[in-house]
């Protein structure tokens, strides 16, 4: 995410005790790396998931067309519009492709970490890592603020560290696709 407060926001991040400099650089770019993939992971759901939806019912709405299944078939007519003009907009399809790319390099980035024992972090590897986690943030579009918090409270859970990112609320939790 190019938001780089997933990882220096007031969250106090986990770590080993006395972690020596290398191995806090290591676990900021991993855990970043972490968050990001469930990020663009949640955006590549949501975007098939608007893309199918806007399929369906431009499809019900035009079958309503042939059918007059609404009593007035202009309603069908202008709901097919709105919904293929945004989809036009938008475009989901490329969205979601985004998203999957990003994601993909994320985990290719996690994975490039996670091989290398700790004992062996140089300062060669961080300069390494930290390049193409700055070419994932270059390549990715503005973050959603709330998404982004929902993925860095999962990935404290998942590392044993619930506290050290705030829960979303329900209401958050139902808008953290749009703002």
């Amino acid at each position: 995410m190019s938001n780089t407060s997933i990882t220096t926001a007031a969250v106090a991040h986990p770590s080993p005790p006395d972690p020596t400099p290398f191995e806090r650089d290591r676990w900021d770019i991993l855990h970043w790396a972490k968050v990001t993939f469930r990020y663009h992971k949640k955006r590549e759901w949501f975007f098939n998931f608007c893309d199918l939806s806007t399929q369906f019912v431009c499809t019900l709405a035009g079958l309503a067309l042939f059918a007059k299944f609404f009593a007035e078939v202009w309603v069908a007519g202008a709901v097919v519009a709105v919904l293929s003009i945004l989809a036009l907009l938008v475009r989901y399809g490329d969205c979601k492709l985004r998203h999957i790319e990003l994601a993909k390099r994320a985990q290719q980035l996690i994975g490039e970490i996670e091989k290398l024992p700790i004992a062996d972090v140089a300062s060669q590897n961080i300069a390494h890592w930290s390049q193409i986690r700055s070419q994932i943030n270059s390549d990715e579009p503005p973050c959603i603020k709330t998404l982004v918090a929902l993925c860095e409270w999962e990935q404290c859970v998942e590392d044993g560290w619930p506290d050290h990112a705030p829960k979303l609320s329900a209401f958050q939790k139902i808008h953290k696709h749009f703002w």
